[in-house]
């Protein structure tokens, strides 16, 4: 009696990676619109300084023009 073969899981799986990564190309990722008008790169500064927790003062300061 021949035997039956079963698919196999592993070439099921990898043939989903393309489908995968385009899917996951189409994702938009970035920095949203900024609030109140600010500035880009003013928006990487404050996030700079949240991430390696900056002191207001010392670390980061703002003249206000």
């Amino acid at each position: 009696m021949p035997k039956v073969r079963m698919p196999d899981v592993h070439a099921a799986a990898l043939s989903l990676v393309p489908l995968l990564l385009l899917t996951l190309s189409q994702i938009q990722l970035g920095i949203p619109p900024s609030p109140a008008g600010l500035d880009a790169g003013w928006l990487q500064v404050l996030g700079q300084a949240h991430v390696r927790d900056w002191v207001w003062g010392r670390d980061i300061i703002h003249t206000y023009g």
